[in-house]
């Protein structure tokens, strides 16, 4: 009996150990994924958006923005798998979410490098669902703060040509399963006049944090289009203030 007592001692003082291992091991794991595994994505996002922006060469000017009517606007080139095509921009979430690329696919590739684009939807002004995911934890956590937006809060999209505002209007948690978050049929809570054209933007992300067990959801309606020059009042603003805080 006492060698049995000690073997089990033994035993469980193995498991323990194995145990308390186990999770130095894992926990190494996690804290590198969310230290330079952000490090690593937030580099990749810039290096991105500078490229983006040597291709959009153009003089901004301080003139009044200039408003591009919607039907007027030239569509966006369908863009290739991984192509980083838009950058955007939130003003209340602008300490993590701004200037960060879109990029066209939803998977983890794409995710690492900023907003993901689902191909199957809408382009920035067309007409339909413009849906995006990001992560809110780790890889850049672009979407970090997603509980502080609230409705009213401006989503502003820059592409090569335009700077599109939309205006969030609808939140919701739904479970990962519930694919009709990025439809086309429209949401009344939107506001959008039936015999108005359906342009939306969908911003999705994990619920709760660290988890991706639901998925929050926010959507918003296209409120106005300006030209590239002539990027709208709020960007200047928040570059100014962000030059000046060095």
């Amino acid at each position: 009996m006492a060698k049995r007592r000690r073997w089990l001692r033994r035993t469980l003082l193995g498991v323990a150990v194995v145990s308390l291992a186990t999770g130095v091991v894992l926990g190494g794991m996690l804290a590198y994924d969310l230290t330079w595994g952000n490090v690593v994505s937030d580099r990749t996002a810039k290096q991105l958006a500078t490229e983006l922006r040597e291709v959009w060469v153009d003089e901004r000017t301080t003139t009044k923005p200039e408003r591009v009517a919607l039907d007027a606007v030239t569509p966006l080139a369908e863009p290739a798998i991984n192509e980083a095509f838009a950058l955007l921009y939130v003003p209340r979430l602008a300490d993590d979410m701004w200037g960060v690329p879109i990029i066209e696919g939803v998977k983890q590739k794409q995710l690492d490098a900023g907003m993901g684009h689902y191909p199957t939807s809408a382009l920035p002004g067309e007409i339909g669902n413009f849906s995006l995911f990001g992560h809110r934890t780790g890889n850049g956590q672009p979407l970090y703060r997603f509980e502080r937006l609230v409705a009213g809060d401006e989503v502003i999209v820059e592409t090569e040509n335009y700077w599109f505002v939309y205006v969030l209007k609808k939140d919701k948690i739904v479970s990962p399963e519930a694919i009709g978050v990025t439809s086309n049929a429209p949401l009344l809570e939107l506001g959008i006049a039936p015999d108005k054209p359906y342009r939306v933007i969908t911003l999705i992300t994990c619920e709760p944090r660290w988890t991706d067990l639901q998925r929050w959801v926010w959507w918003g309606a296209i409120q106005e289009v300006y030209a590239h020059s002539t990027p709208p009042a709020v960007i200047t603003a928040v570059n100014d203030a962000r030059d000046s805080a060095g």
